[in-house]
């Protein structure tokens, strides 16, 4: 039983560091995400600025031809956001608490059956 629970614990301690390192690399993306959102809403409105400014169809087909694509973008950013973004920052976050917390359960009773081996 007490290799069992020993097995647990260097299970939960490996994924503890596992989740330790996505939660550093999720941070940063997080960040860069935001970043990069904000600066390709910023394009779109200065495209449609531009389109509105226009009087040559053909610039104005390049000006949309472009805005399509930075709405694209957008649309892609705003998915990685969803999937990268503060949420799931806190959800990986969450689940690196819970991680923690077994891995102190699974401790304190590996801990507990030694000591009553000793007593035995």
């Amino acid at each position: 039983m007490l290799s069992v629970y020993k097995k647990q614990k260097k299970i939960l301690f490996a994924r503890k560091a596992n989740l330790e390192v996505q939660e550093e690399s999720q941070a940063e993306s997080a960040e860069e995400t935001a970043a990069d959102l904000i600066t390709v809403q910023a394009q779109i409105k200065t495209a449609e600025t531009i389109i509105a400014n226009l009087t040559d169809p053909k610039a104005i087909k390049e000006q949309q031809s472009e805005k399509t694509t930075l709405e694209y973008r957008l649309f892609l950013l705003n998915k990685k956001k969803d999937s990268f973004g503060p949420s799931a920052y806190i959800m990986k976050q969450f689940e690196l608490v819970r991680v923690g917390l077994e891995l102190d359960a699974i401790e304190a009773l590996i801990l507990a059956i030694e000591n009553h081996k000793k007593t035995l």
